[in-house]
């Protein structure tokens, strides 16, 4: 727990900030329970984050459901939202990355952040999802176009997009690496 903790916290952090203990916890408890369902021993890392992304499913469908009661409620508050400023960021691109990397969808979202925060390799990830690596390499330049226009339109750049290398530098100080 100790050596995936900070990786499980990171992902909920990004995506469900008021919720990240909560549901990191929830995750290990779910590893503790169904210890049986590792098959692969080596592939770990990614089946971990597999159960973590299905905890935040199963959390975005139950805030979801409470919010659609809540509304019969006319004292309910809304849902609070992630605060990106619980993540420490040095620039003001920074912020702009990280706002545009939550509002991806989920899927280019989780593939993005399994690849750039984890280091999680194209066959393993090919391995997690069961799917070709082919297909994974498709999915990431579609993943890093969507989040490069995305990122472009937040920036209020223009027509002056970022280049994919720019992105990829800027995406490892976020993550806390040195840009190469």
């Amino acid at each position: 727990m100790r050596r995936h903790y900070t990786v499980v916290l990171r992902y909920f952090e990004l995506n469900a900030t008021w919720a990240a203990d909560d549901l990191a916890q929830r995750t290990f408890m779910v590893l503790i329970e169904n210890p049986e369902r590792l098959r692969d021993p080596s592939a770990f890392r990614p089946y971990l984050l597999g159960i973590a992304r299905r905890q935040l499913v199963m959390h975005k469908r139950k805030m979801a459901r409470s919010r659609e009661l809540g509304s019969f409620d006319d004292t309910a508050q809304p849902a609070p939202q992630t605060r990106m400023s619980t993540l420490m960021v040095r620039t003001q691109e920074q912020v702009i990355l990280l706002r545009a990397l939550a509002a991806l969808p989920s899927a280019p979202q989780l593939l993005l952040v399994l690849y750039y925060w984890q280091g999680i390799a194209t066959p393993a990830l090919a391995h997690h999802f069961g799917v070709n690596p082919i297909t994974i390499r498709t999915r990431m330049t579609r993943a890093r176009d969507r989040l490069r226009s995305a990122f472009t339109r937040m920036s209020g750049r223009g027509e002056h997009q970022v280049s994919m290398e720019q992105l990829e530098s800027l995406m490892r100080l976020v993550i806390g690496q040195p840009p190469s």
